[in-house]
């Protein structure tokens, strides 16, 4: 993918998530209503997150603050993937250098 096409991908995602997000519905996801449906969502273990319950610490509950966990949250995924691609690239790139070096 072209360097401006990528660009523009990772803003529509990052707005999508910006904008949309503060409409998500507020009721539990799936795994949480299996959990209290079989019983055991009592004994789960409590983890901290560092956008835990899809929000950030001092910006309140309120959409403002559920639309920048948004943001943040595909901002970061979409890192993870830029990152992967480009270490699965340079190990491809790498192999194929070391291929033409062994002929």
């Amino acid at each position: 993918m072209k360097r401006p096409a990528l660009i523009v991908a990772a803003a529509v995602a990052v707005g999508i998530g910006l904008f949309l997000s503060p409409f998500a519905s507020r009721s539990p996801d799936g795994l949480e209503t299996v959990a209290d449906d079989h019983g055991f969502a009592e004994s789960a273990a409590e983890r901290s997150a560092p956008l835990a319950g899809y929000g950030v610490p001092g910006l309140g509950g309120g959409r403002l603050s559920r639309a920048v966990a948004g943001g943040a949250g595909t901002a970061a995924a979409l890192g993870a993937a830029l990152l992967v691609g480009r270490l699965l690239a340079a190990k491809r790139k790498n192999d194929a250098q070391e291929e033409t070096g062994k002929r």
